[in-house]
């Protein structure tokens, strides 16, 4: 895997020498992560946060990255699209996993088959809850929805609504089907009410998925070997044929 699950565990140690060689391998990676790699995401995103000052593990970190792009070169984000051209997403986030206390979310938008869409980021606010995490990650999720839409409308082709959101949060998922809400979710309500009404207008449909099966669970968390692989071939990031 490109990321030890130890990583966050582990403490900084020594600050490295040569910060510019490191910023510019962690920039390199961050271009490959964004375009055709998806299953490194969460690794480059975790050593983006170091860069104004990183260390040694950092820098076996990153390296570590680059041999697990040696040993997986072979695999390519493969794009399969048939004529039905249904957007569907699925998010996931990881409660309070940072040393700040903030969250990180991630989401995979996909067009039929295949990824276009996908995200690997710390929440730029302190979530008090799992579910609180979740909804800001099925927020995002919808904005980033809209936006692919209204270029869809543009290029002149049909979106079918409703959008299916996948989340493995059945908080989250009451929580955006409850349309009275309760007084302690309130502060919820307020920030992501544009959630609700998206419900409500049939704009995108939330639905319960298995945890195993989240895809956006490899842009959250380090993972062990076979479930990160399992998940990365659900990305898409395939041997080419």
């Amino acid at each position: 895997t490109p990321m030890l699950v130890e990583y966050l565990k582990e403490p900084d140690g020594e600050r490295w020498m040569d910060v510019t060689i490191c910023q510019s391998l962690v920039g390199s990676l961050l271009y490959l992560s964004t375009w055709t790699r998806p299953d490194i995401s969460y690794a480059v995103h975790l050593l983006c946060q170091k860069m104004h000052s990183p260390c040694q593990k950092d820098w076996a970190a990153a390296k570590r990255v680059l041999h697990y792009l040696k040993g997986t070169v072979e695999h390519k984000l493969v794009l399969n699209v048939s004529n039905d051209l249904i957007l569907h997403a699925i998010c996931d986030s990881s409660w309070a996993d940072r040393p700040d206390g903030k969250s990180t979310m991630g989401l995979v938008i996909m067009l039929d088959n295949a990824v276009i869409m996908h995200r690997s980021v710390k929440q730029s606010l302190i979530a008090t809850s799992t579910c609180e995490a979740e909804y800001t990650a099925i927020s995002e999720t919808v904005n980033q929805l809209e936006w692919l839409c209204h270029l869809m409308q543009e290029l002149k082709v049909n979106c079918s609504l409703p959008i299916q959101i996948a989340t493995d949060s059945a908080a989250a998922l009451q929580l955006a089907e409850n349309h009275a809400g309760k007084t302690r979710s309130k502060h919820i309500l307020i920030r992501y009410m544009n959630v609700k009404e998206h419900v409500v207008n049939g704009f995108i449909n939330i639905v319960k998925c298995m945890s195993d099966c989240n895809l956006a669970d490899v842009l959250t968390k380090c993972l062990y070997k076979a479930r990160y692989e399992f998940l990365r071939d659900g990305l898409g990031v395939t041997q080419a044929i």
